[in-house]
């Protein structure tokens, strides 16, 4: 072989196993975090990859590990964990509603589907954590859209003032569900 096609297989080999190709890198190791909120291991339960991406977070399947959650790094943090807490319950929340299946993924292309599937995830994290004692969390991050008022990151994403409202909402409707279910007992 010449030198040149020899350097030409040395890079292709290189960037085939420096994880370019789709799915995690192979010195990445989806681990598992047993309760980052009370009952993620019974509700959710997927594995956490935490990996550079150009978003924060996100749900996908992987060929290898199945439904997971994709985590950038920088949300491990100790002054993110609040943040992090939420994006967990939100990616999980695309999981078990169905929006990284086949069928979920088209929904995203139509009109307001990405909107749709968004406020829907955002309103599920909000009541899941709700019932933990890390409600607060849903309201930092409610706070967190709300100043970021009517602006979208575009991709058909609701503004910030969308996601508020919706996170809002839905907390202060689980946690007056909670009393009324407390109140019965």
């Amino acid at each position: 072989m010449s030198r040149t096609c020899f350097k030409i297989a040395a890079m292709i080999s290189t960037l085939l196993c420096s994880g370019a190709m789709a799915g995690p890198a192979e010195d990445k190791i989806a681990k598992r975090v047993p309760e980052p909120f009370p009952g993620y291991a019974r509700l959710c339960g997927f594995p956490i990859l935490y990996t550079r991406i150009r978003t924060v977070s996100l749900a996908r399947i992987d060929a290898r590990l199945g439904k997971l959650i994709v985590l950038d790094p920088i949300l491990t943090r100790p002054v993110q964990a609040g943040h992090q807490r939420f994006l967990i319950a939100h990616e999980c929340a695309h999981h078990l509603l169905g929006h990284t299946a086949p069928d979920g993924l088209q929904e995203r292309a139509v009109e307001k589907g990405v909107t749709d599937q968004e406020l829907s995830a955002d309103c599920w994290a909000a009541e899941a954590l709700a019932g933990s004692e890390y409600a607060e969390d849903a309201r930092f991050v409610a706070d967190m859209f709300f100043r970021q008022g009517l602006y979208s990151p575009g991709s058909g994403y609701p503004s910030g003032v969308q996601r508020s409202t919706m996170i809002f909402h839905c907390l202060k409707t689980a946690l007056r569900d909670q009393e009324k279910t407390r109140g019965a007992e």
